[in-house]
């Protein structure tokens, strides 16, 4: 056995390359090496490696290489820990600094080989490929990685041989299994070219163990159907070239995705071919000879192939060689010993001199490899010896510029042509003077001249697509995905993209035409000239609707729907007089609007680009958004932003979301500080730490776990912060602590809620009472909390029977009316400061009111003759105080809402309407004042028999109704307005509520118990009656205040004594009614529940009318209804009784109003004191006055109704509302390959044992991956699928399953829903799968004995029918099998889903399930003994908690004897 192992994860070749290097030297050091492909690794294999060297790659955003996929799973499952107990490693971690996870596979491995117990030798090394990777990989083999080598192989030997290790595999077996890593013996490679091309070498093709040839297996051969220039204008000499490249999508090519990315394997130009033929001494005609590699040695051993042969001579020049650039130093150390001469010494100098070595490498001259054995003057090279040492040509990767949906066949790419300056001339000067090129080498000017591209360098890739790439020509692709995606939910999207940065957006309209997403999505598009460089420019504008997002407009366009609601372009060279714009300036002249989607709405940011283009965008959004760089942060972090595009330097891809400060003090350690205390002042906070997005969250939490105390010291600072990470937002608590014993998880939990609980507050110190007595060293601890902090919820208590309108009401009605006008915060939970704002506004009118009325009265004085007494009431307003203060009121609302605008972005609209709506309502109270003196001037004159003055009053009054008319009806439209807006933002406010987290499933809303029955009628009809009795309260209080203002001081001019009668008589009366309506309150409440119930019971009838007419059960049901409706009407009866005699008091108390002006009054009247007028006038204001003053006892009812109303909606928020203490008992669940079940399971009430210490595991792949659930009645076989799927989380453990979205779960009685045939095959999947044609969807059904289905029903595929009557049990069950065909799930669960199927029906469908490679597994639940051949594994529940795993086999034999 080797004393060292090399493992490898690479997606380029640059890792293995790498690995080779360092097994050369380990060997000229005296030890012995071997090198291996992270391809085949075998946990039990690396577990019994002694010393390992990693060399790993990182891939695309932080992602795995494709060959290291198996081993970054096992190393990041916590449940390996201390596997590696006693192995050495050291890591050299490779990445690309254009992307924003810069090394991060790198940093991961090193991290977690140390979480798993082995022991770090060496520092970790960190390579570059955008600087000099070969430079980094130098730096640090050279800085003493030998010696530590050394050290380790001589302590491993002096410890012995350590015993075996049995590492779990993912799918718990711990064989070499799957292990392709022959026992043949390596020798040294020769060529064997054949002499023509009709001769073949005696030699089956086979895969090579080079990492870059493995990519000619994946990829798929597929055929180009379209190539066009997009750009208006076209100039190769300049670089300017962008091409629309069509792809077909066969193969695997078919699953692309939205604004993935699609690698191409390019060809080399033929001038290129041809001038290395020369140099091999052969000719074109040579090209179709076949050739291959044999071991000098002879048979019995086996070579490592620079690329997969056997192939042509063609194919291995123009495809497998890249001969776009020059040697690199492996293959000048390679051909030194082959050349001769002067040539030798300058290949010599060339690699002792790193930076001649740089400069030939640069972008800088791009020198090519035929050019540079000329400038060499090599004459004649081996072929056999070029190609392998030759490096080999890499995949380029595009973003897929396509969607699926809209063409699942063709993938389209959008290609612009990579081109700049390329100087031969000075570069070979530079490197003669250097003494590694020959004086008398050949002339650069020539060569270069001579090239492709003369002086100008044209990329290779990129070339090969603008030039010479013809329709019908077959290339090699392979796909990824991207992190780039739209986000889930409907929220706004802002994608920024320059150029060929359009190709992801292209896709994401497509998506956005065909989602249901109604949320604004905004595209800035920027180029040079708008008439040369506008890409797709046609589609932009076609996709743009119409009115740049007026809803009016929108409403009047016809055609394909149009995705986005804005455009806006920015020209850097627009041409003309026109001034130059990029798209940074763009995104600020839209601040505004950018603000609110992001900040208000939710919104997400894409960008893609360039660097200065990216680094722009990201500035120019910290200008526009509130809270600048530290808001684009936090939104990076959450994924909010996303931007593709190269940051600036390694610190700022590692320490981006971090002050300088905080840099500084986490650099020391990533997740563990020393910190020094001797100096520490009392009361100071020693630590503030901040953990950046490095690793997956779980990674984070094991390495604390393992490593860090978890009690908090009485005398030391305490410090809790809040990040973001992984997505989400955690809180991070900081603790100061000695190190101690490792705890378990539910122990972190708990000490941590109580910390937070102690310290209440988010920024908290603690003084310090004592000096530490710890030492200088103390390690610092943190723990993740909740994800979305913890809220204390409400809890809602019975209805009353009593109405008291106290501080739960009103809190409650405050959480429920606040959203719609002002969002809450975490410092204001009920809306003090919506209040404030509700008074503010309040005064606002008021003041602007009065300046109103105070214009229109002078106005009126000016043009007519003015009712006697509304003279002087105006000439009262026009005095200084009334100014003053009305003028005070208006800056008052003014400073209220400009101080608040920030909280109020996306909700102007519906504070203007409110304004509005109060302004109309003080408008209609002022033509009442007007019209009292109007009456009291028309009864005058009447009396006096004034004819003239009569006619007078009644064109004046006739003018007031051309006024009044429009404003009432103004009035009543805005009102409804109002509720109709503020009623569709409540809808959908519970709506979302209720659909997310899968609360709709988790409420019990049948049970008799509940607080949250029947959430159909809360949110169709509560909703709709709480917006609009609030907002009828609202404005008749208002309306009742503003009639005792002004009708008071008209009550109060004319008799005081009558003033006073009528306060003890509202008082009075109003404490009575209170009294007397009290008893509503409970009765309401409970009518609105009986209701609801009895109507549900009619709805149960309907969904189960087949089952009832087979039972007959008739009867039963009408009992049940009967009984129902019984209740409901008992209830009622009691309303009625209650509402009567409330009734009669109100119109008692009403009428008995009448008598009190005219007892008080009609003395003074008689004596002369007061005329007729005034009298009417008094009895007018009497009446408004009193409905004001007794507002509760006219609507007591509504009131009553209103309250329980509120208490519904209440209770129904609340139990909408997450349960933070669910997780302290909570089977956690992660998303991967396969399935693993780790868990005791309880029902969610906690109350009854299912499953306990269940471990069993499938395989994505392979034997295992097909598992029966068996049982009695009643053990919790379908619980256990419910565990599964999210539903049931109650217990302790975990599950690793795929995604939600990669599974299909079939019940018993499948679900049908509302929709056509096709509907019902697509579902749920059928907004995501795109256009599936008729002909696929029959063959699918015929494959389950469905082919008919269409023709049975008028329209096929179309007709709507309801489904689950017009089919029988075993139809529907056919046909949700035949979903799992059209949704490709990865995993199918089946909940006894061929119970009503025959034997041969039930042996299709798993037979059909079995055959297609896209379902990796399946779970089934059933009864059937003849269930078992269809699977590998049997899990037996025994009840009580206990279960068993036996084979198909033994299950079959033990159901026999039963």
């Amino acid at each position: 056995m080797a004393d060292i192992h090399i493992y490898f994860g690479s997606q380029s070749g640059t890792a293995e390359s790498f690995s080779e290097d360092l097994k050369e030297e380990v060997e000229q050091n005296g030890m012995t090496a071997e090198v291996h492909d992270l391809q085949n690794f075998t946990p039990e294999g690396f577990a019994e490696t002694d010393i390992a060297v990693m060399v790993v790659a990182t891939y695309g955003d932080g992602e795995p290489s494709d060959n290291a996929v198996a081993f970054h799973k096992w190393v990041m499952n916590p449940k390996h820990d201390g596997a590696l107990k006693g192995q050495r490693f050291t890591v050299m971690g490779l990445g690309d600094m254009n992307y924003s996870r810069f090394n991060n596979m790198g940093q991961l491995t090193d991290l977690n080989l140390e979480r798993l117990g082995a022991t770090r030798i060496y520092k970790r090394g960190i390579g570059d490929d955008s600087q000099d990777i070969v430079e980094d990989f130098e730096k640090w083999r050279n800085g003493g990685l030998m010696e530590k080598l050394k050290e380790a192989v001589e302590e491993v030997k002096k410890e012995g041989p350590r015993a075996p290790k049995t590492a779990k595999t993912e799918n718990g077996s711990n064989g070499r299994n799957g292990s392709k890593e022959s026992t043949l013996p390596f020798g040294t490679p020769k060529l064997e070219l054949a002499k023509s091309g009709a001769v073949l070498p005696a030699e089956s093709s086979q895969e090579p163990t080079d990492v870059n040839a493995r990519f000619y297996f994946e990829a798929e051969k597929t055929k180009i159907a379209k190539v066009k220039e997009l750009r208006q204008l076209r100039s190769l000499d300049e670089g300017l070239s962008t091409m629309e490249v069509e792809i077909e999508a066969s193969g695997s090519l078919q699953d692309y995705t939205t604004a993935g990315t699609l690698a191409l394997l390019p060809r080399n130009s033929s001038m290129d071919v041809v001038a290395m033929l020369q140099l091999f001494g052969l000719a074109e005609v040579d090209l179709s000879r076949q050739l291959t590699f044999k071991a000098v040695e002879g048979e019995g051993m086996q070579v490592k192939k620079p690329f997969p042969t056997p192939c042509s001579l063609g194919d291995a020049l123009f495809m497998y060689c890249d001969l776009a650039r020059p040697p690199n130093k492996k293959m000048l150390s390679a051909m030194q010993d082959k050349l001769t001469g002067e040539a030798k010494d300058c290949v010599g100098k060339l690699l002792a001199d790193a930076d001649a070595l740089k400069m030939l490498q640069s972008d800088a001259a791009c020198c090519r490899m035929h050019e540079f054995w000329a400038l060499m003057g090599v004459t004649g090279i081996d072929l056999g010896d070029f190609l392998l040492s030759c490096p080999r040509q890499r995949p380029r990767e595009y973003t897929i510029a396509s969607s699926p949906a809209a063409a699942p066949k063709r993938i389209t790419l959008c290609v612009s042509l990579t081109s700049h300056d390329a100087d031969l001339k000075d570069f070979s000067e530079k490197l003669v003077s250097a003494g590694c090129l020959p004086s008398a080498s050949s002339s650069a000017k020539e060569l270069r001249r001579k090239s492709l591209g003369g002086c100008r360098f044209q990329g290779l890739c990129s070339r090969w697509i603008s030039t010479d790439l013809q329709e019908g020509d077959t290339v090699l692709a392979k796909q990824h995905s991207s992190t780039l995606k739209l986000p889930s939910k409907d929220v706004p999207v802002v994608m920024v993209g320059a150029g060929a940065g359009i190709a992801p957006f292209r896709g994401f309209w497509e998506d956005l035409r065909r989602g249901p997403q109604v949320a604004p999505a905004a595209l800035f598009f920027g180029c040079r000239n708008p008439e040369q460089d506008w890409l797709f420019k046609d589609e932009m504008n076609a996709a743009v609707k119409l009115g740049g997002g007026c809803a009016a407009l929108a409403r009047m366009q016809v055609g394909p729907k149009r995705p986005l609601a804005s455009l806006f372009t920015a020209f850097s060279r627009p041409g003309g007089s026109k001034e130059k714009c990029y798209i940074q300036d763009a995104i600020k002249q839209q601040g505004a609007s950018v603000k609110a989607w992001v900040q208000n709405m939710g919104g997400h940011v894409i960008i893609c680009g360039s660097t200065a283009m990216g680094n722009g965008v990201l500035d120019a959004l910290s200008e526009v958004l509130e809270g600048g760089k530290e808001t684009v942060e936090a939104l990076r972090r959450e994924g909010r932003i996303i931007a593709e595009i190269k940051l600036q330097s390694e610190e700022e891809s590692i320490w981006y979301s971090m002050s300088p400060e905080q840099v500084a003090t986490t650099k020391s350690h990533m997740y563990l500080l020393n910190v020094d205390l001797s100096t520490a002042q009392t009361g100071e906070v020693l630590l503030r730490l901040v953990i950046v997005d490095l690793a997956p969250r779980e990674v984070l939490l094991w390495s604390l776990w393992s490593n860090f105390t978890m009690t908090p010291h009485e005398h030391m600072p305490i410090e809790i912060t809040s990040i973001l990470l992984g997505g989400g937002g955690v809180a991070i608590l900081a603790m100061l602590g000695p190190r101690t014993t490792n705890l378990a998880a539910r122990n972190t939990e708990s000490h941590c809620q109580k910390a937070v609980t102690a310290q209440r507050s988010r920024h908290t110190k603690v003084e310090q009472k004592a000096p530490t007595v710890w030492g200088r060293s103390v390690p610092a601890f943190v723990a993740l909390l909740a994800a979305r902090g913890t809220r204390t919820r409400l809890v809602r208590a019975a209805a009353n029977d009593r109405f008291e309108f106290n501080d739960r009401l009103w809190n409650q009605f405050l959480r429920i009316a606040q959203p719609y006008f002002l969002p809450f915060t975490e410092k204001e939970e009920e809306g003090p400061g919506f209040l404030a704002l509700i008074a503010a506004l309040l005064i606002g009118v008021v003041g602007g009111t009065f300046f109103l009325a105070l214009a229109a009265g002078s106005a009126a004085q000016a043009l007519l003759q003015v009712p006697e007494g509304l003279t002087a009431t105006l000439t009262s307003m026009t005095q200084a105080p009334f100014v003053i203060a009305a003028a005070v009121a208006v800056m008052i609302a003014a400073a209220a809402f400009l101080s608040g605008r920030h909280r109020l972005e996306g909700r102007w609209q519906q504070w203007g309407l409110l304004a509005l709506l109060l302004f109309l309502l003080f408008c209609v109270t002022g033509l009442n004042v007007l019209l009292s003196y109007v009456f009291r001037t028309i009864d005058n004159v009447l009396v006096a028999k004034n004819a003239a003055g009569f006619y007078e009053q009644l064109g004046v009054f006739a003018g007031a109704l051309v006024v009044a008319v429009p404003v009432i009806s103004g009035y009543r439209y805005v009102r409804l307005t109002l509720g109709r807006y503020w009623r569709q933002d409540l809808t959908e406010l519970f709506l979302e509520k209720y659909l997310s987290n899968r609360s709709f499933y988790l409420l019990d809303s049948n049970s008799q118990s509940t607080d949250a029955d029947n959430p159909d009628q809360r949110i169709s009809e509560d909703v709709n009656y709480f917006t609009k009795v609030t907002l009828d309260f609202l404005l008749d209080v208002l309306d009742s205040i503003l009639n005792l203002i002004s009708f008071s001081a008209i009550l109060w001019s004319t008799s005081q004594t009558l003033t006073g009668a009528l306060a003890i008589y509202a008082l009075v009366g109003t404490y009575i009614a209170v009294f007397l309506g009290g008893r509503l309150v409970g009765l309401n409440y409970q009518q609105l529940r009986l209701q609801a119930d009895f109507r549900y019971s009619l709805v149960h009838i309907r969904d189960n009318a087949e089952a009832i007419a087979f039972y007959g059960g008739e009867k039963r049901e009408q009992g049940e209804v009967t009984g129902k409706l019984d209740a409901a009407l008992r209830n009622y009866d009691s309303l009625i009784t209650w509402e009567t005699g409330l009734s009669a008091y109100q119109k008692a108390f009403f009428y008995l109003a009448r008598l009190v002006p005219y007892s008080v009054l009609g003395g003074l009247y008689f004596s002369g004191q007061v005329d007729f007028g005034t009298l009417g006038q008094a009895q007018f204001a009497f009446s408004m006055v009193l409905g004001s003053v007794t507002i509760i006892v006219s609507r007591i009812q509504e009131i009553s109704r209103f309250s329980a109303g509120i208490s519904r909606l209440g209770a129904f928020w609340q139990a909408l509302a997450p349960d933070v203490h669910t997780e302290q008992h909570k089977i956690h669940t992660t998303e991967g390959s396969g399935l693993q079940l780790n868990m005791t399971l309880y029902t969610p009430d906690g109350s009854r044992l299912l499953v306990e210490g269940l471990d069993v595991a499938l395989a994505s792949a392979g034997p295992q991956r097909r598992l029966l659930v068996v049982g009695s009645s009643g053990v919790g076989k379908s619980s256990v699928l419910r565990a599964i799927a999210g539903l049931w989380t109650r217990g302790e453990g975990s599950i690793l399953r795929p995604s939600a979205s990669e599974m299909l779960f079939l019940p018993q009685r499948p679900y049908m829903p509302l929709g056509d045939l096709r509907t019902q095959l697509l579902y749920p999947s059928e907004g995501t799968l795109g256009h599936v044609p008729d002909e696929d969807l029959r063959e699918i059904l015929s494959r389950f004995g469905l082919g008919d289905l269409p023709d049975r029903f008028e329209g096929g595929f179309e007709a709507v029918q309801d489904w689950s009557r017009v089919l029988s049990l075993g139809e529907q069950q056919r046909l949700a099998a035949a979903r799992c065909l059209t949704t490709r799930p990865r995993l199918v669960v089946l909940d006894e889903a061929t119970s009503a199927l025959p034997l041969p029906a039930e042996r299709m469908v798993y037979e059909e399930f079995s055959a297609d490679d896209r379902i990796e597994g399946y779970v089934s639940v059933g009864h059937r003994v003849s269930l078992s051949q269809y699977h590998d594994v049997v899990l037996e529940l025994l009840g009580g908690g206990s279960w068993r795993i036996l084979t198909p086999q033994e299950y079959e034999a033990t159901a026999a004897l039963r």
